[in-house]
Formats: C-alpha cells, sequence, structure tokens
C-alpha cells in the first residue's frame, strides 16, 4: 500500500481556516497525524475527542502514540479522549 502524507505546510494553512472552537475531531485517513497537529494546538481548550482511523494498524497505532503525546503536551487541562479504529 502505497502512502502520501500532507505536507506541514498544507496542515498549518488548512488549520487556520478551522473554527476556534472543535468539540470533536473524525480523522478518516490519520497517517501520522499531520493534518491533526496544528488543529488540536488551535482547539485544545474546546477539543474533547478525536476519532482516528487508517487502514493500516501499524501506522494508526504509530499515530495513536504520537498524538497522545501531542494532546498531553498541548494542554494540561481537562482529558482529551483519543480513539482509534
Amino acid at each position: 500500500m502505497t502512502s502520501h502524507y500532507s505536507p506541514q505546510v498544507v496542515a498549518k494553512v488548512l488549520s487556520a481556516h478551522a473554527p476556534k472552537r472543535i468539540k470533536s475531531i473524525l480523522e478518516p485517513a490519520v497517517g501520522r497525524g499531520d493534518l491533526l497537529k496544528p488543529l488540536i494546538s488551535r482547539c485544545s481548550n474546546s477539543l474533547s475527542s478525536i476519532v482516528c482511523i487508517d487502514a493500516d494498524a501499524t501506522t494508526l497505532q504509530d499515530a495513536k502514540i504520537e498524538l497522545e503525546q501531542f494532546v498531553e503536551d498541548s494542554r494540561d487541562r481537562k482529558s482529551t479522549r483519543l480513539n482509534s479504529s
């Protein structure tokens, strides 16, 4: 299976157009989580749930570990659930 990852600059531009208050995110092709990181940074005060899906189980597990750490580093407040499927 071929993987195509979003450039960091594209993720930052897209997140700049997202609302500042997002309660939950569904990421149907999480890959490394590159699109989520800027959104998490932008919405960390309002975000309570992130659901990640990926066709590659290993990539999904790696993204979950990295994103859990990223969420933890982004906020010290109430917990954000990170679910993976």
